[in-house]
């Protein structure tokens, strides 16, 4: 058996596994929008793809997009708290067209370690729609032990 073969049947049983979550919380949490957590362009040239934008197409996952406005450092380089919520401050701008207002929105994101990136889209949400109050689930890949045990919330 070759290692094309194995990746191939890995992704399916792997992916296969986040569709049903997705689908899951989407129908339990009646999800309006799913938004993506984008890369900078940077990043995105460099790589050539937003891994949760991929995940999410293969999924065959409808999302929207919010733009990345800035070239941060790499949040994994950046161990302190107050340090990334810095780094990460005013890097999000929420698309024209884009209505948050009374919906439930489901954020997708690779990996959470403080939840600063998704508290600052959260912020960015609220100041663009101008509304007090969200319903915001975060769906992530693998999420630091801290966050499941302390923050909880965004």
């Amino acid at each position: 058996m070759s290692i094309n073969i194995i990746e191939k049947n890995f992704g399916k049983i792997y992916f296969g596994n986040y569709k049903k979550r997705i689908l899951f919380y989407s129908e339990k949490e009646k999800i309006d929008i799913v938004v993506s957590v984008p890369v900078s362009k940077k990043r995105k040239s460099q790589r050539g793809f937003n891994q949760v934008d991929e995940i999410l197409n293969y999924l065959e996952t409808k999302y929207c997009k919010i733009k990345r406005t800035k070239n941060t450092k790499k949040m994994a380089l950046i161990l302190d708290e107050e340090k990334r919520k810095k780094n990460i401050k005013g890097a999000f701008e929420i698309s024209e067209g884009i209505d948050f207002n009374n919906k439930n929105i489901l954020i997708v994101d690779d990996i959470v370690t403080t939840g600063a990136t998704l508290k600052e889209i959260k912020n960015e949400i609220l100041q663009s729609s101008k509304i007090k109050n969200l319903n915001i689930i975060v769906f992530c890949l693998a999420a630091a032990k801290e966050i499941k045990k302390s923050k909880g919330e965004i």
